[in-house]
C-alpha cells in the first residue's frame, strides 16, 4: 500500500477487493505482438477466453494472469480498401 494513503488513514483493502471484475484492455499494433502478450501475461494464469477470429472481425481473447489481474487482449484487422 502506498505510504501516503497510510499517512492520512485511508486503507486500500476494499478499494482493491472491489476491483476484481475489472479488466485492463490491450490494443497491440499486430497479431504476432497479441500472441506475445498473451503467452506472456498467461503463464500462470486462467485463460478464459484463448486467442481466435471472432465474429466481429477481431483477433481477441481474455485472461487472469497470476497476480489475479483481468485482461482483455484485442487486435483488429486492417479493412481493405
Amino acid at each position: 500500500m502506498s505510504k501516503v494513503f497510510v499517512d492520512v488513514g485511508i486503507s486500500l483493502d476494499g478499494f482493491i477487493a472491489g476491483l476484481n471484475n475489472a479488466y485492463l484492455s490491450l490494443h497491440p499494433d499486430s497479431k504476432e505482438e497479441v500472441d506475445r502478450i498473451f503467452s506472456a501475461l498467461s503463464v500462470g494464469g486462467t485463460v478464459e477466453m484463448p486467442m481466435a477470429d471472432q465474429p466481429w472481425g477481431d483477433y481477441y481473447g481474455s485472461l487472469k494472469d497470476k497476480f489475479g489481474v483481468q485482461w482483455m487482449i484485442n487486435y483488429h484487422h486492417p479493412q481493405d480498401n
